[in-house]
């Protein structure tokens, strides 16, 4: 019997599991201890639930094709609906007419399992992000205040006539405004940088990850070139968008060589390139990114320019090498 994850081999061996449910349990074990969600399996071409697999015929199984998303993905792209749909609101509120024309009973009713679907989406996202939901705040509104405004909202529109609810959607329509607001600090929140750094994709979206950062390099090698001349000759603004595709990228990078571990077993001990390796590389890497965020914090332009022109341009242009090692191993699991 083959398993494969999101289609592609992965380094999981059975250890004795003779039935359906304890192999699914197994591959839950091992996506949850690599912060991985386990949601759907295909068997046979038929996909079903990991929590409907009663009455499948074990014997007849030639491969298990388990659907695992990883949590930072699930996050960021259901705090991206919330922010498209709050967005929708709050353009829908601003089009109605004060005497509510064009606005009915069934709109009310898409509102409040709109509202519904909000408190949802904020309890789920708090509970994958373990976020503390009454210190977490956006300005001076604590996250668990935002979900107590949104159950309000919802029971007082669902005792309400059209007209009563045209009124008060108008009066609070600064609700939906600041939930987008939330919703983009928790995207640019230190919590969600530690899940890009911790959370663990499945093994195809890694090797994508891999061929991606290959092709970008040449792009960023020379962005860090272009920064340095502009910190040196005063156009900082230019120099910083540079900068920001710079640490964006890097932070990719980093996560991804993080994650090869525990997926591939790849050691970055074990990849070395004239002697260094890939573990070493990485721990120079990590001690100069530091400084350019200790100097762009400080403002320090002429350190700043220094360090990308004589340190980070050096390291960087040699990691081609590294990240075409890291390829070849992965690709021999």
């Amino acid at each position: 019997m083959e398993i494969l994850i999101n289609d592609y081999p992965v380094d999981f061996k059975l250890e004795g599991e003779s039935t359906l449910p304890e192999i699914i349990t197994s591959i839950s074990g091992w996506a949850g201890e690599r912060g991985l969600i386990f949601t759907d399996v295909i068997i046979n071409d038929n996909i079903y639930s990991i929590d409907k697999i009663e009455g499948i015929d074990f014997g007849r199984i030639e491969m298990i094709n388990c659907v695992i998303e990883s949590r930072y993905n699930l996050i960021f792209s259901t705090v991206d609906e919330g922010v498209y749909y709050c967005s929708r609101v709050v353009e829908f509120i601003s089009s109605l007419s004060g005497d509510g024309a064009r606005f009915d009973q069934n709109d009310v009713n898409n509102i409040i399992s709109g509202i519904e679907w909000l408190v949802e989406v904020l309890n789920k996202v708090a509970l994958l992000m373990e976020l503390n939901i009454h210190e977490f705040r956006y300005r001076d509104e604590k996250y668990s205040e935002f979900i107590e405004r949104l159950k309000t909202s919802g029971s007082l529109l669902s005792g309400s006539e059209t007209g009563e609810a045209v009124m008060y959607l108008k009066a609070n329509a600064a609700l939906f405004q600041e939930l987008k607001e939330l919703f983009r600090m928790i995207h640019m929140s230190g919590e969600m940088k530690n899940l890009i750094l911790k959370s663990i994709d499945s093994p195809d979206i890694l090797l994508q990850s891999l061929h991606s950062l290959a092709g970008e390099l040449p792009k960023v090698i020379k962005d860090i070139e272009e920064a340095a001349i502009s910190f040196q000759s005063g156009r900082d603004s230019a120099a910083a968008e540079k900068m920001n595709y710079f640490i964006d990228f890097m932070l990719r990078y980093t996560r991804t060589c993080y994650q090869v571990v525990p997926v591939f077993g790849v050691n970055p001990a074990d990849i070395s390139v004239d002697g260094l390796t890939l573990e070493d590389k990485n721990a120079s890497i990590m001690e100069l990114l530091n400084e350019v965020i200790e100097s762009m914090e400080n403002n320090d332009i002429v350190s700043l320019a220094d360090i990308l022109e004589y340190e980070i341009m050096p390291v960087t242009q040699g990691l081609d090498s590294y990240i075409g090692n890291l390829i070849s191993h992965v690709e021999k699991k």
